[in-house]
Order: structure tokens, then C-alpha cells, then sequence
């Protein structure tokens, strides 16, 4: 029997990279202001966590708009790599 194809839908897709962005964007904000009130001893340990997180997100909406492109009829691997990085 052959395997069923998977079908993405576009607009949850959408919905997904949106969330992404706006909780993880919160999240730095918050690390942010952790930073800025944290006695001297954590300021760093905030500022590295906000930055962690930022290059997580960057790759996770990155990944997320391939999924978007190859719902939306596009050939991934052929897009060049300016189209792919969201960076």
C-alpha cells in the first residue's frame, strides 16, 4: 500500500511561525529586563540567555518558512540560499 503523503495547511503553518515570534521575541524582553535588574552577578548569565534565544529563534522561523514555501508549492531545495535565510 503506498504511503499517504503528508498535507501541510499553510495558514497553521503561519500561525505556528507567529506564535514562535511572539513568544520567544516576549522572552527576550523579559531576559532583557532580568538583566537589567539582576544584582551585577547575574547581568551577564541574562544578557547570554537573551542572546541563546535570539539565534534559536532566528533557525526556528528559518525552518518554519521552508515548511511554509514547500506547503506552498515551492521546491525547498531549490530556493537559493537568500531566499531561505530569514536571518
Amino acid at each position: 500500500m503506498p504511503r499517504r503523503r503528508k498535507v501541510w495547511k499553510v495558514d497553521k503553518l503561519c500561525e505556528l511561525q507567529r506564535s514562535i515570534d511572539v513568544t520567544l521575541s516576549d522572552y527576550i524582553s523579559q531576559c532583557f529586563e532580568a538583566a537589567d535588574t539582576a544584582p551585577e552577578q547575574w547581568r551577564q548569565y541574562w544578557h547570554d540567555e537573551a542572546g541563546h534565544v535570539q539565534a534559536l529563534k532566528s533557525s526556528m522561523l528559518r525552518r518554519t518558512q521552508e515548511w511554509i514555501d514547500h506547503a506552498s508549492g515551492k521546491h525547498v531545495e531549490l530556493l537559493s540560499n537568500a531566499d531561505t535565510k530569514r536571518d
